[in-house]
């Protein structure tokens, strides 16, 4: 979905008139940018990877809405940066639960992003390799009991970027136990989707996940299952961090899959390596060695400096 800048600005201005929110309206930004050189080639470039424009503005004590547009490439052949919509939805909240309507984040890549926090440098395993869409339109439900967490959808399931092509509609469920109160997190996690209704796609996803956030270290790693739809098979994605001190910390990730069918192999493994440092609050940056196995072609690498600037 095609965002028009100028549809955008009459909406900011039109926005802080209602219910005279104008002082409580909070707007936030943040910019994914960087540099990559091949390894073995002279191929080079400066890229922009995301710029997301966050507005929140709360209605009364219940309700509130969120908008968020983002820029990127929409298919892997787009040459052209592109401005679209990224989330838009009411939610409404009490004590113990919240609900959203529209399109909002999905529980499971949404909740592997901000643990590993850095998204900057590769999305959520079961995003990257596009099984599960980071955004869909529907209902979404969240809320904690204890040490339990949770977040049920009914969306369409085609993800936020393609419109809905049958009448399938996907059930999505996810759920967090951290047994660790205080600054150390344990969170162990467990995701379900699955699509009911006639025709279509059927295709059922399982994921689970454990990672160990410490002071000086953070740990992730994260597995997904999928049968039935365009491939069936599975993966699994493990990040370890650990804090140098002054110099920042250590990143290192890697990703091994097999989604392939008859028609389309889909196996490799991806494997990042790196240093990354905290400047001040809201700018992170990263050096990083990657290297990328495709199926049965040679590995490719390349170096990366990136960067992730909010306000």
């Amino acid at each position: 979905m095609v965002l028009r800048i100028n549809l955008l600005a009459v909406w900011l201005w039109a926005l802080p008139a209602t219910a005279g929110n104008a002082n409580k309206l909070s707007v936030s930004g943040v910019i994914f940018s960087g540099f990559t050189r091949a390894w073995n080639a002279a191929d080079n470039s400066f890229h922009l990877d995301r710029a997301y424009l966050n507005v929140a503005a709360p209605i009364d004590r219940r309700f509130s809405l969120r908008f968020t547009t983002d820029v990127g490439h929409l298919s892997a052949g787009d040459s052209r940066v592109r401005p679209f919509v990224k989330y838009a939805y009411t939610e409404w909240k009490s004590k113990y639960l919240k609900l959203r309507f529209g399109m909002a984040a999905n529980g499971w890549t949404g909740f592997s992003d901000r643990f590993w926090e850095h998204r900057f440098v590769a999305k959520s395993f079961a995003d990257q390799r596009g099984m599960i869409a980071s955004a869909d339109l529907g209902l979404h439900a969240l809320g904690e009991h204890g040490k339990l967490r949770y977040q049920v959808a009914l969306v369409n399931g085609e993800g936020y970027t393609k419109p809905e092509a049958d009448n399938l509609k996907s059930v999505q469920l996810r759920l967090t136990y951290s047994p660790l109160a205080g600054a150390t997190k344990l969170p162990i996690s467990l995701y379900f989707s699955r699509p009911f209704g006639r025709g279509g796609e059927h295709r059922t996803q399982a994921a689970t996940s454990i990672g160990w956030k410490a002071k000086s270290v953070i740990f992730w790693i994260e597995a997904l299952i999928q049968r039935g739809g365009e491939a069936s098979g599975e993966g699994f994605s493990s990040a370890l961090l650990p804090s140098i001190g002054a110099l920042g910390h250590l990143i290192t990730r890697i990703d091994r899959w097999d989604f392939s069918t008859a028609a389309r192999p889909d196996r490799g493994q991806d494997l990042v390596v790196g240093i990354g440092r905290k400047i001040g609050q809201n700018i992170r940056t990263a050096l990083l060695f990657a290297q990328q196995h495709r199926n049965e072609d040679a590995p490719t690498q390349n170096l990366n400096v990136r960067l992730r600037t909010a306000f």
